[in-house]
């Protein structure tokens, strides 16, 4: 991310000396504002603290209300929906994470009464990222349903996101695809306003916002896709998604949080679909973006591929 595009997430008060420090702005993955704490960053992997000057910047209540009303572009009213899941997407993908003293009303969270902290996670759409996993995705021109695994960090829907917009638009392995995409999270198209912010594809159809098993069969109905793409399975609810609308003729490129087979099968709620065969390609990335040949890729009956 260039730095002046990074500068412009924050009110005008902490721009210079955000734009002051000696780091490699491109490589910013998340800067954390807590209430009268350092604020920290992670700089390809390593924390630095934000220094004004010679001293550590910390954020105090004042400038959390700021950036609160500044991201909010001063509507606060206007995100409350978003806010109430915890977080607001902001323009360009970025997600910020609010912690702070929740208003609760009939066992639901419904504002914030006081903000404590923000986590932004700095939206890196890099594309190019799936070039050397695309081809393992495809077998005679068809492209397989694919289950995509690492730890948590490692780059799945970085991943995911690029390998979604090469099947969208079509690649030297197969002809383009009609992709539906939940994007429960808003972390694979970061939608701001209901408009993806990063480059899904040119046959691509996103639900934003949208709890992953209601939203396949939302497109499933709805939008007729070819393929049906999520970012991180978990739950029964959605296993027993997949395991309908594997029944349907749809093809499916998803993410799941594993470090390796041993672990991936001790998964219960996960445990029909690989008795089923539903998957035909599991690639396990191995190391963190900027290592992308560290992967591994088996066949359904787990056999290794490479």
């Amino acid at each position: 991310m260039e730095k002046q595009e990074l500068i412009k997430l924050f009110p005008e008060r902490i721009r210079k000396v955000m734009g002051g420090q000696d780091v490699p702005y491109e490589e910013i993955r998340e800067i954390r504002f807590r209430a009268e704490k350092p604020v920290a960053m992670n700089v390809g992997g390593q924390e630095r603290l934000l220094m004004d000057g010679n001293r550590l910047f910390l954020a105090d209540r004042a400038l959390l209300k700021e950036m609160l009303e500044y991201m909010s572009g001063f509507s606060v009213y206007a995100f409350e929906e978003e806010m109430r899941q915890g977080y607001l997407t902001l323009k360009g993908g970025h997600r910020v994470g609010i912690a702070g003293k929740p208003v609760v009303k009939d066992g639901e969270v419904v504002n914030f009464h006081y903000i404590s902290g923000f986590h932004f996670r700095i939206s890196h759409e890099v594309k190019g990222a799936g070039d050397e996993v695309l081809p393992y995705l495809y077998e005679n021109r068809k492209l397989c349903n694919t289950l995509i695994l690492s730890p948590p960090g490692f780059g799945k829907t970085t991943l995911l996101r690029d390998l979604i917009r090469r099947i969208s638009d079509g690649n030297e392995n197969g002809a383009g695809l009609n992709v539906g995409v939940v994007d429960e999270r808003s972390e694979i198209g970061g939608a701001y306003l209901g408009i993806p912010q990063n480059d899904l594809g040119m046959r691509t159809d996103l639900l934003d916002d949208c709890p992953k098993a209601q939203g396949m069969y939302m497109l499933l109905r709805s939008m007729g896709p070819q393929v049906i793409a999520v970012d991180e399975l978990g739950g029964t609810e959605d296993t027993e998604a997949v395991l309908k609308i594997s029944r349907c003729g749809v093809r499916m490129v998803m993410t799941a949080h594993s470090a390796d087979l041993s672990e991936l099968l001790q998964k219960k709620d996960m445990e029909c679909l690989f008795e089923s065969h539903i998957f035909e390609r599991l690639i396990f990335i191995k190391a963190p973006m900027g290592e992308r040949s560290l992967f591994e890729v088996y066949d359904g009956s787990f056999g290794k591929i490479r």
